[in-house]
């Protein structure tokens, strides 16, 4: 089967560069796709599992998957919300270089197990509780503001 049967279209609302979700789109439920965004996602469930590039992980409660553009993953959860999704194009990142170093690096660190006992693992976790607080805030700026909580996420991966 060719590689563009499993592609997964993408939608951005309101032409904004980064999508957040409280729910997962079930129709994929498990099944293998790629799209060309990065997408994060924190589990909300000790349930759910993932696997990139065939690579398989139980996750627990908040475990954080990250998937760059282009890789074939897979992403099962018992229900539609049991996941906080981000997703945005690469380009948000590729232009700072630290951060490019870090998106085109090889091997990628696909999945961060939560451990309460490590101040940046919660930091990191909370850090896209922020994104997901702010996508859905009337607020003002709320776009920059995610994009700046972003950034440091990706620092904190960076030092992790």
């Amino acid at each position: 089967m060719a590689v563009s049967a499993y592609y997964e279209a993408l939608v951005f609302e309101d032409g904004k560069k980064i999508n957040v979700s409280r729910r997962m789109n079930m129709e994929v439920n498990g099944q293998l796709h790629w799209h060309p965004y990065v997408e994060i996602l924190l589990s909300l469930s000790d349930q759910n599992t993932a696997a990139v590039n065939f690579n398989p992980h139980d996750l627990r409660i908040n475990d954080i998957v990250i998937v760059y553009p282009g890789e074939l993953h897979s992403v099962q959860a018992p229900q539609e919300d049991s996941w906080l999704i981000i997703q945005f194009p690469v380009e948000l990142l590729s232009g700072l270089s630290e951060l490019s170093r870090l998106v085109s690096s090889h091997p990628r660190r696909h999945y961060l197990r939560y451990d309460p006992s490590q101040i940046r693992s919660e930091q990191m976790v909370m850090g896209i509780k922020k994104i997901v607080e702010l996508y859905f805030s009337p607020e003002p700026f709320c776009e920059t503001k995610m994009f700046a909580c972003m950034l440091n996420f990706f620092a904190q991966l960076g030092e992790y």
